[in-house]
């Protein structure tokens, strides 16, 4: 690929997208960064001038995005964080955002998209991030002939909800926390994703280098917060996530994914070079709420 050739970054300035810009730009490949708040501006402006400011669910906003683009990243998603009220849904965002996106890239003639998507991905997972996922998949898959679809373990940065209530005297463990997982940094995610702007492999399922069980990650993090770990019963944590559907589906819908992942094995492919336990070394405790 040509250094004039035009990458899209949509999600920019998101944790995952802005490691990707970083990455492009040290590669020194030119960028487009979509956003969706002027706020975020400073964040991409080291990286592109070129920064575009849209809401993926507003199909009329992204209206000649990817002109000019031969390859497009989307990181576009809602947080799955219970502290963070995004507005609009999995549906919304992770499904017609992408959709919308992805549809201007078809028209644009987009020769190769590199999508993001999470593990537990399948037909048979009527998850509902899972399922939206999953759609847009399929959608990927009819439409370009040249992708790459990611589907991490999870990232570092996803487990800071944990961190919060570990902060707040708190670790909740669902059963004995004895399923296995490898979260990968949102950086090691980043230098994956641009290692394969030429094609190779359709499916990547990706984790981080350490594997831990949910219980070895709740006892790093009482070490870094001095909270403490509470076991919680599997059928009392899904009879409670259940109850909270007809008050608000949106936090619904958080914690059930939280509640598939944590019960289940969530490991991918071993890569990058940081540890869960450098991650909570190096964050800082004040910059949680």
């Amino acid at each position: 690929m040509g250094t004039t050739e035009k990458i899209l970054v949509t999600g920019a300035s998101g944790s995952l997208g802005l490691e990707v810009s970083k990455a492009l730009h040290a590669m020194g490949h030119p960028i487009r960064a979509m956003i969706n708040s002027i706020a975020e501006i400073d964040k991409l402006l080291p990286y592109t001038q070129d920064i575009v400011i849209a809401d993926a669910r507003n199909h009329e906003q992204l209206l000649g995005i990817c002109d000019g683009i031969t390859i497009l990243i989307s990181t576009v998603g809602k947080s799955v964080s219970l502290f963070k009220s995004d507005p609009g849904t999995y549906d919304t965002i992770d499904y017609q955002g992408n959709l919308n996106i992805l549809r201007e890239a078809e028209k644009s003639g987009v020769s190769r998209v590199i999508f993001t998507s999470i593990m537990g991905c399948g037909e048979t997972n009527r998850l509902k991030l899972a399922k939206v996922h999953y759609d847009v998949e399929r959608y990927i898959e009819g439409k370009f002939k040249d992708f790459t679809i990611f589907r991490p373990t999870g990232f570092f940065s996803g487990l800071n909800d944990l961190i919060i209530l570990g902060k707040r005297g708190i670790i909740p463990v669902i059963g004995r926390g004895n399923f296995n997982t490898n979260s990968i940094h949102q950086a090691d995610l980043a230098l994956a994703i641009t290692s394969r702007l030429t094609g190779g492999q359709k499916i990547i399922e990706i984790g981080g280098p350490q594997i831990h069980t949910r219980l070895e990650m709740a006892k790093m993090i009482k070490e870094k917060t001095g909270g403490r770990i509470v076991h919680l019963s599997p059928n009392f944590a899904k009879a409670s996530i259940s109850l909270i559907w007809p008050i608000k589906p949106s936090l619904y819908h958080n914690m059930d994914y939280y509640r598939y992942v944590t019960t289940r094995d969530m490991t991918g492919g071993l890569h990058g070079n940081h540890s869960f336990k450098d991650y909570l070394d190096n964050l800082n405790l004040d910059d949680l709420p």
